[in-house]
């Protein structure tokens, strides 16, 4: 956790990361994320929000939160938990976006919870049709 913290505040500016370094932490993140206990890690930070901004720049970013969401379903309860946090939160991100990154993010929204189970994805059903009335303001 220690680990994913640190890197994502070099990644989002809290260090004096290069280019490259970036992508070494991006990189080594979405290994984390295909594994079940990255995964686990990974969706219980609190703020993803660095990676949502950064998606706008790197496709990895979206990928790493794709991986984190999907392998952690096994746990619907603590997903369904860190939804209620990360939609509004992802929402908010995307306001300071431009419309290509908004429509990116809207993109992987829809895709990640079409894969949700109908358990999770029935408490979320409100949440996809607002993300649709989205997509036609964006």
């Amino acid at each position: 956790m220690r680990l994913f913290k640190v890197a994502v505040a070099e990644y989002s500016g809290g260090g004096d990361s290069s280019i490259i370094t970036r992508a070494t932490i991006l990189q080594t993140l979405l290994v984390f994320s295909t594994g079940r206990k990255g995964s686990e890690v990974i969706i219980r930070i609190e703020d993803l929000s660095p990676l949502i901004k950064c998606s706008a720049e790197h496709e990895t970013a979206i990928q790493i939160l794709q991986y984190a969401f999907v392998n952690s379903v096994s746990e619907p309860l603590a997903l369904k938990d860190r939804l209620k946090t990360f939609l509004p939160s992802i929402c908010e991100d995307m306001l300071a976006m431009d419309k290509a990154s908004r429509s990116r993010i809207l993109s992987f929204l829809s895709d990640l919870l079409a894969r949700f189970p109908s358990e999770v994805r029935r408490v979320y059903s409100s949440t996809c049709h607002d993300l649709h009335a989205l997509t036609a303001i964006f």
